[in-house]
């Protein structure tokens, strides 16, 4: 990420099969991307998560369902992500199983999220990351503090044409499984579409990714205004966040649901 493609002979065959222009760089991708996201004013999908983890005589296997619609109003931009996950763990001959809802509206300043677990639901009001929105410049931002990028050869992910990132932790966190993060970003609307973890041998571990994409679809405004159930309490979180030093809702928060391996996270997609 904060370094710059060195176009090797082999990387320039990479390149040029990708389908990239002769001199595109990883710079250059990274502001393709963002200007077309800029120009989006409304897109809905649906969003289909999968995860299977294997350590040490446990087994962990994950899938979920959900919605995320994305409209840009004024100077605000809004977006509302609904999943449900069916989980199965697997210890020996003993196996467990859980099913969690969740809910997250982005008002164009707060973000309102609704768990549910195990029959129990819980509230919450916070300050936005802007990753949270599916803004690919607050994905970059963040990805360039704690990863290494590079581009690869672009591909088509449900009929669309991606441009392709690889990105790689720049530490290596003990136990963490992870040794790749693969990123596909539209290319007719920047939008985050799909994005891969991969383990040793490009073994996916979690894989995130948006389905029947509908750019400029009609979207009510009132999917974007957050009710909490009844007896529900919403908890405040920002001015929490505040009294720790928080940074501003328009400056991103490295937190681990944003780094890519995560989304994939049983999280959010960082967005698209």
């Amino acid at each position: 990420m904060s370094k710059k493609v060195r176009l090797t002979v082999a990387s320039v065959l990479a390149v040029v099969c990708g389908g990239l222009a002769w001199g595109d760089d990883l710079g250059a991708v990274e502001k393709q991307i963002q200007d077309a996201w800029a120009k989006q004013k409304s897109l809905a999908a649906k969003l289909r998560t999968e995860v299977k983890f294997e350590q040490m005589g446990m087994t962990m296997e994950s899938r979920g369902e959900g919605t995320f619609e994305f409209m840009r109003k004024g100077d605000k931009i809004l977006a509302r992500t609904e999943m449900k996950m069916d989980a199965v763990q697997k210890i020996g001959d003993e196996e467990m199983k859980r099913s969690q809802s969740m809910l997250s509206i982005v008002d164009g300043e707060i973000t309102y999220s609704l768990n549910e677990f195990m029959d129990q639901k819980f509230a919450t009001k916070s300050k936005t990351d802007p990753g949270a929105t599916g803004a690919p410049g607050a994905i970059f931002e963040q990805l360039h503090k704690s990863h290494d990028l590079k581009l690869a050869p672009e591909q088509s992910v449900g009929g669309r044409k991606t441009h392709v990132i690889e990105a790689v932790s720049k530490e290596s966190m003990p136990g963490d499984p992870v040794r790749k993060t693969v990123l596909y970003f539209d290319q007719d609307s920047g939008f985050m579409i799909k994005m891969q973890a991969l383990t040793e041998g490009d073994k996916p571990l979690s894989t995130m990714e948006y389905i029947d994409v509908k750019l400029g679809a009609p979207i009510d405004d009132d999917r974007f205004v957050f009710k909490a159930p009844e007896g529900v309490e919403v908890v405040d979180q920002t001015q929490a966040a505040a009294e720790h030093g928080a940074p501003p809702a328009d400056k991103p928060v490295d937190k681990p649901a944003d780094k890519p391996a995560d989304k994939p996270t049983e999280t959010q997609p960082e967005k698209p």
